[in-house]
């Protein structure tokens, strides 16, 4: 794919080339403050009605928009997020380990589910969020507990960190009984080094 610079005066906007499309057609990419689409900030969308009319192409992608645009291009976060709960429901109940007593600690408490969320000012991080807890909603044998974040590995490990420290003080035998869902791999790095050191 070719990146050039917008050629139709609009700001926040880039042209796009695919150098494999056999129409050769262009089409808008959105962004924001003079940069590339950023994870972190949602893309600008309020100038897709002024390039649709200029007769250009707006295809979104990974992000919704209430705006006018031609194509979308993305995955069904509400599905992911709920076949992810899904997963820890079957690991919960003993069919993802055969074996339904380790899902549960010698206290008998509940076993700890936490969520860790990308900014939820994007249709990503609600989509996965709301599918999430929908299946949550549905295993109330677990202790379900949302942490919003920035999509930032650091954020993550902070978080997982705050609540290793915290079991182990106080409930060092769910350590073994938590599970955790991040939004993104770069979260789940973060994860993974909290639970490493």
């Amino acid at each position: 794919m070719k990146i050039e610079v917008n050629p139709h005066g609009v700001r926040g906007l880039f042209r796009c080339r695919s150098l494999c499309q056999p129409c050769g057609k262009e089409a808008a990419i959105l962004r924001q403050g003079g940069r590339p689409p950023s994870a972190r900030r949602a893309p600008d969308y309020g100038k897709s009605g002024r390039v649709l009319q200029a007769g250009i192409p707006v295809v979104c992608f990974d992000r919704k928009t209430s705006a006018d645009y031609t194509a979308f291009i993305g995955g069904n976060n509400v599905e992911a997020g709920l076949i992810v709960g899904q997963y820890i429901a079957s690991m919960v109940r003993g069919k993802g380990n055969g074996d339904p007593q380790k899902n549960s600690n010698a206290k008998g408490k509940k076993p700890l589910v936490m969520e860790i969320t990308g900014l939820l000012s994007s249709t990503p991080a609600l989509e996965r969020h709301r599918g999430f807890e929908q299946a949550m909603k549905s295993l109330p044998e677990v202790e379900y507990v949302c942490r919003k974040s920035d999509w930032s590995s650091d954020a993550s490990c902070r978080i997982v960190t705050e609540l290793i420290d915290s079991l182990r003080r106080y409930d060092s035998g769910r350590l073994d009984n938590t599970f955790v869902f991040c939004h993104n791999d770069g979260m789940a790095t973060g994860v993974y080094k909290a639970v490493v050191e």
